[in-house]
């Protein structure tokens, strides 16, 4: 398992995704609007994601969000519920 931050170093649009995805993880937000704000449009995220991460925009964000509860799990004392609010999750 490699952390996605490593995997991106090399894609500029991908960095630059990932870290928006983080700021915003506990917000809703759309593919649309991940693309707008890394300043390329959705065709071309995806494009960016598939080349660099073998990932859908969608399943890069939801790895991100994985990923960031689980750190949390480990790493603090949150309830569960309140550490999948914060990733984006509902439920």
């Amino acid at each position: 398992y490699m952390a996605l931050t490593q995997l991106a170093a090399d894609a500029p649009a991908v960095r630059e995704a990932e870290a928006w995805v983080r700021r915003h993880l506990g917000q809703p937000f759309s593919v649309a609007q991940l693309a707008r704000a890394v300043a390329v449009s959705p065709r071309t995220l995806a494009r960016r994601l598939e080349e660099s991460l073998g990932l859908s925009p969608i399943a890069f964000v939801q790895r991100l969000r994985v990923e960031t509860a689980a750190r949390l799990l480990e790493t603090t004392r949150l309830p569960f519920e309140q550490i999948a609010h914060r990733v984006g999750y509902a439920d």
